[in-house]
């Protein structure tokens, strides 16, 4: 019975994920189509964005070599997501507000149809460590669904808070986390 309740509540959670996600796509096609957001295309992604085009270009940058990474050292995996990931840049956590679960900064769905991410651009520093972490997890259980779930998440987590200066690639640095950037609640009892 417990098992069929978590596992009720996280169909409950996807759902209403991708409602969010899908009732955000239909908001910034409609609000780009207004001037009010731009559309940049990467190689790999598209991005509609509310925010200053250098900010784009910055995430867009670091997605496309972030999966580089991805492909390079994962050289006998074809990573070759047939989907279109669309990435929503939100100007601030007021506009990003109605997307939010859990009172968030990012978040990550994928779907059959298309992969939906949408984060706080002005948060980014906070934001994009979770929307790489849920890309990479989406790759590699995607492209590699031998793996367990444990080496999935850690090698997720790692690169989570990869960096790409214009020269080089940081991974494994330390990232400060928040609860509620998580969408999970704060504990202060030895029973969470």
């Amino acid at each position: 019975m417990f098992s069929y309740e978590l596992s009720n509540r996280a169909g409950i959670l996807r759902r209403a994920c991708l409602s969010t996600v899908l009732a955000c796509a239909v908001a910034s096609s409609t609000a780009a189509a207004a001037d009010d957001w731009n559309v940049l295309a990467t190689d790999h992604f598209t991005i509609y964005s509310a925010t200053d085009e250098a900010t784009s270009r910055r995430i867009g940058r670091n997605l496309e070599e972030l999966r580089a990474l991805l492909v390079q050292q994962l050289q006998n995996v074809a990573i070759d997501d047939p989907l279109e990931t669309l990435i929503y840049l939100y100007p601030d956590a007021e506009s990003f507000a109605p997307s939010a679960i859990g009172g968030g900064s990012a978040l990550f769905v994928p779907h059959s149809h298309a992969n939906f991410a949408a984060l706080v651009a002005t948060d980014a520093g906070r934001a994009t460590p979770v929307l790489y972490r849920q890309y990479v997890n989406h790759l590699v259980h995607r492209e590699m669904p031998q793996v367990p779930l444990w080496m999935r998440h850690g090698l997720a987590e790692l690169l989570s808070s990869f960096y790409f200066d214009g020269s080089s690639a940081v991974v494994g640095a330390l990232v400060e986390r928040d609860p509620t950037l998580l969408g999970h609640r704060a504990c202060h009892s030895t029973r969470c």
